[in-house]
């Protein structure tokens, strides 16, 4: 069956989906054709399309994109642009990039007497967080400040008139502690996504009577007039943490709507982040950035540029041993000087780069300040960059090192390396580079803390880009899984064997100090020799579906797959869910036959070491299969393997 011809740019491939005979794309991508007259894009959301002749029952019933039908939802009610319209993303030039520079230095002197550093901290999160070594310091810290700065001005009271507002709540962990502070406060978590594991349950479990209610709503779409929670409290503050690019604006044109229809907002925490999801139409301090010459989407676009930077983490040109080269967006400047100051300002070091991008998010922050003021709020900007976190302690280092071990030996799990690569970390560079990096676990004093010492094998493979391309087939994984476990068996039987030497040895001393003949030595190595061969013939076999009984096993190649090689011959595409190379691979039946062989001369191998030493042997079959294995019920296959070669 064909498949859908879509190429889907962010993967690097086409798009895998079956599609119906005479179609060149499957349903979600049949609005790219041309003679596309039934498929339609969402008017909910434009990243999904649907059919003309469902499109009604989908709008009304299925689309996971519908508002619900609430009183406090009023559709676009904190937007400035129509949602359906997607707004171009744009890539400034270089030379846009070195004016916007100039502009942010010149702005950020101007500002910089008003950002004030304050990274502060709550005692009650901080002690807790001091006794549970295992939590994420870095959120705990984050946390400790918000509800800080909170509690300094007056914005988080134990009080049952207040109502506290968490914007972009994910799993209410900031609510959590809020919750534990300020009991008696009422707590309204609005989030647009469900997430699992939330902190909903341990809030009501742990503290008594709790107010707290969640709200699964996009922010643009929430008007706070209308909650009754919030209609009942007689003070309001909101607060957010990680509030994600133009949420934020949305977050801040949402309450300052609460503040036209008569809500008491008394002020707010506003933790931002994600400056290069901003869009220009929706962001709410054009007003400031106009006032300094950045009155178009396309400066926007390069001054939002700029503050990626600051937590780009790119090396510096100077340490990447090739040539600096002005892009050819830079051909335009024709002057020698200006070509000049462009190369210089593009071969920026990494910290000029990061300190500049801290500059470039510090005026988007501010343009949002000036706007609050216009409302007669008090708002002022704090830095928290010199609260840096210091070096490991010993505690995070042995968290470190454990989940190191763990996730090393995990890579022995070749289904554990399937899904890693079906997942796309293998082709991320920074996990590669983290795989390298991994590599001191196969020094001594790191490798005897490992309970699976076979992981360094795989932690060495992974390191090759062939291994990390094959694994990603599942047929591969499972092959190399048979392998580990027939690795296995034939160490647990050489462990075995070895432990009933030395106990038959120990037992008898006198026989202990007797050292056997050189042709005894010979024989015996000889014997192992060819018990560890056995088995492995029995790969030689194919697998005859068409036939019956054990004469469905046979070394010549069946007629299916006779057939199917002529068909590929002739340039007849053949898929079977695998590469061609593994086409000859042993079938799970011969491996599952190899296996049952290995265990029956596990079972039988005093037997077979009686029977190879005995000078006058009769027949292995006669000795070991009818005498010893077989009931006299079941010889029957013993006739019909007379008649095969085996």
């Amino acid at each position: 069956m064909e498949r859908c011809s879509y190429f889907l740019k962010k993967k690097n491939r086409k798009c895998r989906m079956l599609v119906k005979n005479g179609q060149k794309y499957c349903g979600e991508h049949a609005i790219c054709d041309e003679l596309n007259e039934d498929r339609v894009v969402c008017p909910n959301d434009p990243k999904h399309t649907v059919n003309k002749s469902q499109l009604q029952k989908h709008l009304s019933s299925r689309c996971n994109s519908r508002l619900p039908e609430e009183r406090w939802i009023v559709e676009n009610f904190n937007l400035i642009g129509s949602p359906n319209e997607a707004e171009p993303w744009y890539h400034p030039t270089d030379k846009e990039l070195l004016r916007m520079g100039k502009i942010v230095e010149r702005i950020y002197d101007q500002i910089a007497n008003d950002i004030a550093d304050s990274f502060l901290k709550n005692n009650y999160v901080e002690n807790y967080a001091a006794d549970h070594s295992k939590l994420d310091k870095k959120h705990i810290w984050q946390i400790s400040s918000i509800i800080e700065h909170l509690s300094v001005n007056d914005l988080l009271n134990n009080n049952k008139c207040w109502c506290l507002i968490d914007f972009g709540a994910g799993k209410a962990q900031l609510s959590y502690w809020m919750a534990k502070i300020a009991p008696k406060c009422r707590f309204l978590l609005v989030e647009k996504m469900g997430s699992r594991n939330k902190f909903d349950n341990k809030i009501h479990k742990e503290v008594d009577k709790i107010f707290l209610e969640r709200l699964r709503c996009s922010v643009e779409h929430l008007d706070l007039s209308k909650i009754d929670l919030i209609q009942n409290a007689n003070n309001v503050a909101a607060v957010c943490k990680h509030f994600c690019g133009s949420a934020t604006d949305f977050g801040i044109r949402c309450l300052m709507n609460g503040v036209k229809n008569n809500l008491n907002i008394c002020g707010f925490a506003l933790a931002p982040c994600c400056h290069h999801r901003i869009t220009y139409r929706e962001y709410i301090g054009h007003a400031f950035l106009e006032s300094h010459g950045i009155c178009s989407s396309n400066e926007f676009a390069a001054l939002r540029h700029i503050s990626t930077w600051a937590v780009c983490g790119f090396l510096s040109q100077e340490n990447c041993g090739g040539d600096v080269s002005v892009s050819s967006h830079s051909q335009e400047l024709k002057n020698a000087d200006q070509q000049k100051t462009v190369l210089e300002f593009v071969s920026l070091n990494s910290a000029e780069k990061e300190l500049l991008g801290q500059k470039a998010k510090a005026i988007l922050e501010f343009g949002r300040i000036m706007e609050l003021r216009k409302f007669g709020y008090d708002v002022s900007l704090c830095s928290g960059l010199n609260s840096v976190p210091g070096p490991e302690t010993s505690e995070e280092q042995k968290k470190r090192f454990e989940i190191e071990c763990e996730f090393v030996q995990a890579l022995a799990n070749p289904h554990y390396l399937n899904f890693l690569a079906q997942r796309g970390y293998f082709k991320e560079p920074f996990f590669i580079n983290y795989l390298k990096y991994l590599l001191y676990w196969k020094r001594p004093e790191y490798a005897r803390a490992l309970k699976y010492p076979q992981c360094l094998h795989f932690l060495e493979a992974v390191q090759s880009s062939a291994f990390r391309e094959a694994v990603t087939c599942t047929a591969n994984a499972k092959f190399i899984e048979e392998q580990q476990l027939l690795q296995w068996q034939y160490y647990t039987r050489k462990r075995q064997r070895l432990h009933m030497y030395t106990t038959e040895h120990d037992d008898d001393e006198q026989e202990w100090r007797q050292q056997p003949s050189q042709r005894q030595k010979e024989r015996e190595l000889k014997f192992v020799e060819a018990l560890e061969g056995t088995c492995k013939r029995m790969l030689q076999y194919k697998l005859h579906k068409e036939k019956s009984d054990i004469s469905r096993f046979a070394k010549e190649e069946s007629s299916t797959m006779k057939a199917l090689n002529e068909l590929r011959s002739k340039g007849v595409k053949v898929e079977l869910g695998m590469p061609y190379e593994m086409w000859d691979s042993p079938s799970v039946e011969i491996v599952t036959l190899k296996q049952n062989c290995e265990t029956l001369l596990e079972h039988y191998e005093d037997d077979l070491e009686q029977w190879y030493h005995i000078q006058d042997r009769p027949l292995l079959e006669e000795y070991l299969c009818k005498k010893r294995i077989l009931k006299r019920t079941e010889r029957g296959c013993m006739d019909t393997a007379n008649n095969l070669e085996l």
